[in-house]
């Protein structure tokens, strides 16, 4: 699938608070010709989709907040899995 950055869309529901906003981002993309496509399904992609460089830096957190003794979450490291 190919993503690509966006203008934010002005008939978004969202577009009316977008001043009270600090940072916003748009992004759009073609479903491979699905017609439907289920909550399960788009969040699965959003939560299993990080970049390689976000992963890095919440190790990094991570191993930060540990030395003052805050919870990281367990198993925080390990990729969520695709399947049903």
């Amino acid at each position: 699938m190919k993503i690509e950055k966006t203008e934010f869309p002005r008939r978004s529901v969202l577009s009316r608070e977008e001043k009270l906003f600090d940072y916003t981002d748009s992004f759009k993309g073609e479903l491979d010709g699905k017609q439907n496509i289920t909550m399960l399904e788009i969040g699965r992609t959003f939560f299993t989709s990080t970049p390689q460089w976000g992963k890095k830096m919440f190790a990094f957190r991570n191993n930060i907040v540990k030395m003052f003794g805050l919870k990281t979450g367990t198993g925080s490291s390990k990729p969520l899995s695709t399947d049903d």
